[in-house]
């Protein structure tokens, strides 16, 4: 490349970086960090191009999957600190298990890392760039996405409190790389990109460039479907989201089946793919929707069906459909309740409250141990103001407890007796009454609140 030719290409990526914070204004720009060429081009041109005022850092996110790794981050280390950047290192704290799908591990353990760093006003940014995009939309076919995961990789989306931004996705892979060569910058190179076992390595290192050969335009071809499926996939957002707005902030993410039964079936799939996703919950396959659509179709009241992929659930209950994940109940073991304010249980938050006049009275139970623990069968409690023992399953359908909920909520013991049922009622020798000091357990369950499977992002930073 000739002298002429690497000031303009420099300009050109120093201009589009420019573009970028012009158009975001962001107060802090955390930039995700390999050491590869890529994301040493976007920190390099970041601490060339960044608005004085605009707080600069990195992130590198060591996996501990290659030899090599711990000397990556000291060339990281170095790289900062030669241009006076703040480096903030996290460590893989966990291995990947033994029969997972290793890219997909290793991408979710780096932007759960990375949103640490997602405060209000702050930007993560990632080095994709259009040859990224290509790879993922030509993945995401053979794999029959529909148009949302045809629109490919997001330029910015939210993230964490902040957002999560990509400035050069419209930028050629060639001219990233040029920049580094241009720069004379020293880069890391991670073995793993040459592995063909990876299925991105494939499209990369073989796909892609027989496409190019014989179709000299693919990539600009598949970047225009990611564009165009973005902008179909915004107008469906808008359109699908008028309709469940009015069910956004429902506890238990309850839609009625009114909604549904009221769209025809093709509407019915869109909606309930917007759902869920708009839950951050990972998305069904067609022959879960299409399960779903037959069971609504089918459902009368008379039983709750559900329909279970991956980590989520789908249940019909009382003319409507629930969306929560799955719980991992080998998890629920007793323990016993140490006077914690707030406890994190694997079902969920248990808050304790104090009040008079209502809740476990303290004075009964004071020189006695409180145990928590779940349903197992055959529990009964005696209410107050009632003249017998109900069993606990007969109650459950009285609170119109869900069905999947009710092996999940905490029950609280005092010696062989229980005590209270969080959430619903205290036994009639328990509760506080007048001037008595009392407990209030409330309890907050985790399924109804969705993570994000990393649909919307891509593999990570370059």
């Amino acid at each position: 490349m000739a002298v002429s030719d690497v000031g303009t290409n420099t300009r050109k990526l120093v201009n589009e970086f420019r573009a970028f914070v012009d158009a975001y204004s962001p107060a802090r720009l955390v930039v995700a960090f390999s050491g590869g060429a890529d994301s040493s081009a976007l920190l390099d041109i970041a601490c060339r191009a960044v608005a004085p005022g605009v707080s600069l850092s990195a992130v590198h996110f060591n996996h501990r999957l290659q030899p090599g790794c711990d000397h990556w981050v000291e060339h990281c280390a170095r790289f900062c600190a030669a241009r006076n950047i703040p480096l903030t290192v996290v460590d893989a704290d966990e291995r990947p298990p033994s029969k997972s799908n290793l890219e997909a591990w290793a991408r979710a353990r780096r932007y759960a890392a990375f949103e640490r760093f997602a405060q209000t006003g702050s930007y993560i940014l990632t080095a994709h760039h259009r040859d990224d995009q290509a790879e993922t939309v030509l993945m995401r076919a053979f794999r029959g996405s529909g148009s949302y995961g045809m629109s490919g990789i997001a330029r910015l989306h939210p993230f964490g409190e902040g957002h999560l931004a990509r400035p050069f996705l419209a930028i050629p892979g060639d001219e990233l790389k040029a920049y580094v060569r241009d720069h004379n910058i020293e880069v890391v190179l991670d073995p793993s990109n040459n592995d063909l076992n990876f299925e991105r390595n494939k499209v990369r290192r073989l796909l892609l460039p027989l496409l190019a050969e014989h179709f000299p335009n693919a990539v600009n071809g598949l970047t225009r479907v990611a564009v165009l499926q973005d902008e179909l996939s915004q107008f469906a957002d808008e359109t699908l989201g008028l309709k469940v707005q009015p069910y956004a902030n429902d506890p238990r993410n309850a839609l009625p089946l009114a909604l549904l039964r009221s769209e025809k079936p093709a509407v019915q799939a869109l909606l309930i793919r917007f759902w869920v996703r708009s839950k951050g919950f990972p998305m069904p396959a067609p022959r879960h929707v299409n399960e779903l659509l037959r069971s609504i179709a089918e459902y009368r009241g008379r039983s709750s069906p559900q329909v279970s992929w991956r980590d989520a659930c789908i249940y019909l209950f009382e003319d409507k459909l629930f969306l929560a994940g799955r719980p991992d109940l080998r998890r629920q073991q007793p323990c016993q309740w140490l006077g914690e304010r707030e406890m994190q249980l694997p079902t969920g938050t248990l808050t304790v409250t104090r009040c008079k006049g209502s809740g476990l009275s303290i004075d009964r139970f004071r020189s006695a141990s409180i145990e928590i623990g779940y349903r197992r069968g055959g529990e009964r409690i005696q209410l107050p103001g009632r003249s017998h023992s109900q069993s606990l399953k007969k109650l459950f359908w009285e609170w119109r407890v869900p069905p999947w909920e009710r092996g999940l909520v905490p029950l609280l013991s005092i010696g062989d007796e229980l005590a209270a049922v969080a959430n619903h009622a205290i036994a009639k020798d328990y509760v506080a009454t007048g001037e008595e000091e009392g407990l209030v357990f409330s309890w907050s369950p985790h399924i109804y609140k969705g993570v994000s499977d990393g649909s919307l992002l891509t593999y990570g930073a370059s």
